[in-house]
């Protein structure tokens, strides 16, 4: 059972719960959506291990019905693959990488996808570009917005314009996007990181 799925059916556990409203992007999620309606609630003994994650919610001044957990614990995903790199040394010599392995790929295999249904390295540059981007503009709104809230996106759905975009122009993009952000990084006080943005759980994260 994925988060979303059990979060649905925690919803509609509460035997005073008539109507939950649920994000639908795609036909399947319409029927997934059902078919877990239909399961209805969770099990006793899953809930009462539930119950100790509970949290007290707070609303956000000037917005309206947008819960804001008070104490949340931020985990980076991406942490297991800096070791015991500096992430600032790290997030600057990646262009050069990707540069660099772009390079030792040539302009065949660059577009060759390892297997069926997986991207191409091409692909791939392309979706680090679209990264960089979102990433961009998380960044300044998380700084510069009380309460942000984090906007997914669907991966899939932006890949199927990839077709479109060279892998020159994904690293170009990617290039000077970073530096952009480089910049911000390197002029933000380290206090202005410790800033939690408010995010709505979503199977397009």
């Amino acid at each position: 059972m994925t988060l979303p799925q059990m979060s649905l059916r925690f919803i509609l556990s509460d035997p005073t719960v008539s109507t939950t409203i649920v994000g639908m992007r795609k036909l399947e999620h319409v029927r997934e959506n059902i078919a877990l309606s239909d399961q209805g609630a969770l099990d006793g003994t899953l809930l009462a291990k539930l119950k100790p994650h509970r949290w007290t919610a707070r609303f956000a001044p000037g917005r309206i019905n947008i819960p804001i957990r008070q104490e949340v614990t931020h985990q980076n995903p991406y942490a297991s693959f800096l070791g015991n790199r500096d992430a600032k040394t790290v997030i600057a010599e990646t262009p050069g990488r990707l540069r660099d392995l772009a390079a030792k790929l040539g302009a065949q295999k660059i577009d060759q996808a390892p297997a069926p249904g997986k991207w191409s390295p091409r692909e791939i540059l392309c979706h680090l570009a679209d990264c960089e981007l979102m990433f961009a503009v998380r960044l300044r709104q998380t700084l510069a917005e009380p309460h942000h809230i984090i906007q997914p996106f669907e991966q899939d759905d932006w890949a199927k314009q990839y077709s479109a975009f060279g892998a020159e122009a994904a690293l170009t993009v990617f290039y000077s996007v970073r530096q952009w952000n480089e910049a911000l990084i390197g002029n933000t006080p380290a206090e202005a990181f410790s800033k939690k943005p408010s995010r709505i759980p979503s199977e397009a994260l």
